[in-house]
């Protein structure tokens, strides 16, 4: 991907050094965010773990990518989407990207059918990148989640139960007192509406927390859920690297999936595509009657 160059910015040595770090880390993992981006450099310990360092992050990425030092892509913010509507110059070109966004449903053959739950929106893309892949629907709570989403969710799995299908969540969450209750909130909730489903915590755990040798963060003193929690240190999900992350939820999805049929129906659904594109090739040849 190539930079743009917005404004002309030379920075002091120190930061420079910190840059090419950083430079080195997002073209390897991107698209990342700003926070995983962060915790990189805690982990190496180029920066402390405190408010005021990420702050200064923020304003050194900026800096950096109006400078043309890294990408703007590279660095994904999910809080501001446009909405923008699809326009075509012709039919063609239309029929042709419908063709694209055909999708076989691959959980008609599986034993299972299961949902990723992602408690912050920031990772979104990322983890949206790995369970498109395995057509895994992906539900962001933002924290606690709200009704309107659970009974989405209750809606989807309860479909599935009834044709047959055992249902799993498979969650991503902060390992903070927080974290982990909103494991529980959520069991209790899809409970209350009728869902019996089996939740995984897949990310994070304390176990991931010491394998990865993660940076902590101290326990807010006023969270009422902290005098339940087993640690006396929290550690966000941002500080796992995205590479480390993508690799933990495709081992969980591919745990619980028949992946042979899950592969016989992808090369399927290719088979079909092909010949829906020969059709459409057909169509809009097709000489106008007089």
């Amino acid at each position: 991907m190539t930079a743009i160059v917005f404004e002309l910015w030379r920075p002091r040595a120190d930061t420079l050094k910190m840059l090419l770090h950083v430079r080195e880390f997002v073209e390897r993992e991107h698209p990342v965010t700003i926070r995983q981006t962060f915790y990189y450099l805690v982990t190496i310990g180029i920066m402390d773990n405190s408010q005021k360092g990420y702050k200064r992050l923020i304003k050194i990425l900026t800096k950096a990518r109006k400078a043309g030092i890294i990408p703007f892509g590279w660095i994904v913010d999910l809080s501001r989407s446009p909405l923008i509507v699809p326009l075509y110059p012709d039919i063609k070109t239309f029929l042709k990207d419908k063709v694209r966004v055909y999708y076989r449903d691959t959980w008609l053959r599986q034993p299972v059918f299961m949902i990723i739950w992602l408690e912050k929106q920031a990772l979104q893309e990322i983890v949206w990148e790995i369970a498109s892949h395995y057509n895994a629907p992906l539900f962001v709570g933002r924290g606690y989640s709200s009704w309107d989403l659970i009974i989405k969710a209750s809606e989807l799995l309860k479909h599935h139960h009834e044709n047959g299908k055992r249902l799993k969540i498979l969650y991503l969450g902060d390992y903070d007192p927080s974290g982990e209750d909103m494991l529980r909130d959520l069991s209790e909730r899809l409970g209350i509406l009728g869902i019996e489903v089996e939740l995984c915590k897949i990310a994070l755990t304390e176990a991931q927390v010491r394998e990865y040798n993660l940076p902590h963060q101290k326990i807010k003193s006023e969270d009422p859920r902290a005098k339940n929690f087993v640690s006396d240190f929290a550690v966000e999900l941002d500080a796992l690297h995205p590479s480390v992350l993508r690799e933990l939820i495709k081992k969980a999805i591919e745990k619980f999936l028949d992946i042979s049929a899950f592969y016989s129906d992808m090369e399927l659904e290719k088979e079909e595509k092909g010949k829906l594109l020969e059709k459409v090739e057909e169509i809009v040849d097709e000489p106008e009657e007089d």
